[in-house]
């Protein structure tokens, strides 16, 4: 199967990353935030000052106890942050030491990845939450494309763990009925043959021609119980069934304007990304983003989910920045139609009348109009285009929360 994806956009950022992979600086701390969590009611299983194994879980999700996050370390639970209203806001861990919990791999493959915390580097389509762990997909997308501005070459990273990924997508292909469909660029050599269980699906075309969303729309996969996962975390996958324990290891695109040397950088897991930049930026002041400058967020730790650290100029208005919408969005402007903002969705979704829909909280409109098969990364293009100030991927997710709700 071969698309090609017409409109789209191509960013040009100074700071793209060489494409080889080299050892980052020691970490002294990773934190998984709360604000990752989509759908989960987390349980602490662990309490400050407690120490901890790599695989180790630090709390399930009250909904669904069987789904837990584990430790991506060995160390020291350092700090267990709450809101005002007790909801979990962070949990960090000091490294220390190396202790990792053996996992039995024999076993039921859904078990194993419940049990290691891997289950969660699933996302559900529609709404984006981790599965329920009795939860059955129609289908597995696994994204192995990257068009996002300044990203690692998924060929790249794959060709460095192949016999992981292998062995992670064999694991994946077990959970369904349906081949696994692999998502990657045109021409790209990540899988060049497929199986009777592995299906592939090759994207030309410029951003936002890696986006699962895009991939689903083509593939007429939307309004189906679809499971999508990234490359890394199909390694992690093959990692565990492999050696019976978990990597730590996270390869990331430290990228952008202040990077004093754009490459990618092998690290750990929901990383301090203090400790990761030490002599990595330039001189002047900055603003360090998790993820993509299209759909991360200015952070001190590596997201759950992110592969990319981008390093931007804080007078980006000046640089003229992707990235420069990013700010006081509470009382958006007037949507005023602009031809950039077509093919920056799916091509059966209309991006005007979805702005204005979601601009007004209206629902329904955008729930005709394709919300649902939507992710925030599906919109952010349209964030950095419209002059309104409106942050599509907030109001998409508010859009997304209420939807969830009404009876399917």
């Amino acid at each position: 199967m071969k698309f090609t994806i017409r409109g789209g956009l191509d960013l040009r950022i100074k700071g793209n990353p060489k494409q080889s992979i080299e050892d980052g600086a020691e970490i002294s701390s990773v934190a998984l935030s709360g604000g990752d969590l989509r759908g989960i009611r987390p349980k602490l299983l662990v309490q400050p000052e407690q120490r901890v194994a790599i695989g180790q879980p630090l709390f399930c999700d009250r909904n669904d106890p069987e789904v837990m996050f584990t430790s991506p370390v060995a160390g020291v639970v350092s700090h267990i942050d709450r809101s005002r209203r007790s909801r979990f806001e962070k949990i960090e861990i000091q490294c220390d030491g190396k202790k990792t919990v053996t996992f039995d791999t024999s076993g039921d493959v859904r078990e194993v990845l419940l049990k290691s915390g891997l289950w969660t580097t699933l996302t559900t389509r529609p709404f984006g939450n981790v599965p329920n762990s009795s939860a059955a997909a129609e289908a597995i997308l696994v994204t192995a494309i990257d068009t996002n501005p300044l990203a690692a070459d998924p060929t790249v990273i794959v060709q460095s763990a192949q016999a992981e990924f292998a062995l992670g997508l064999e694991k994946l292909a077990s959970l369904v009925d349906e081949p696994v469909i692999i998502c990657q660029a045109a021409g790209s050599p990540i899988i060049e043959t497929e199986r009777k269980n592995i299906r592939i699906a090759e994207f030309r075309g410029k951003h936002p021609a890696g986006l699962p969303g895009v991939h689903l729309e083509r593939l007429r996969l939307g309004g189906q119980r679809v499971w999508q996962i990234g490359y890394q975390d199909v390694i992690a996958i093959g990692h565990l069934f492999q050696n019976g324990q978990l990597s730590p290891d996270q390869i990331v695109a430290l990228a952008g304007p202040m990077a004093r040397n754009p490459r990618l950088l092998r690290t750990r897991r929901c990383a301090n990304l203090q400790d990761m930049l030490v002599g990595e930026a330039l001189d002047g002041e900055l603003i360090v983003f998790s993820g993509s400058v299209l759909s991360g967020r200015p952070a001190t730790f590596l997201g759950h989910r992110h592969v990319q650290v981008c390093l931007m100029p804080a007078n980006s208005r000046d640089q003229q920045s992707p990235y420069s919408q990013h700010g006081n969005r509470n009382m958006p402007m007037p949507v005023l139609p602009n031809e950039t903002f077509e093919g920056t969705l799916p091509r059966s979704i209309l991006p005007v009348p979805l702005m204005r829909a979601l601009s007004v909280g209206d629902w329904e409109t955008a729930h005709r109009l394709g919300v649902k098969d939507l992710l925030e990364e599906d919109v952010a293009l349209l964030s950095t285009l419209c002059t309104s100030g409106a942050d599509y991927g907030a109001l998409l997710r508010r859009a997304l929360v209420d939807l969830e709700g009404l009876p399917q």
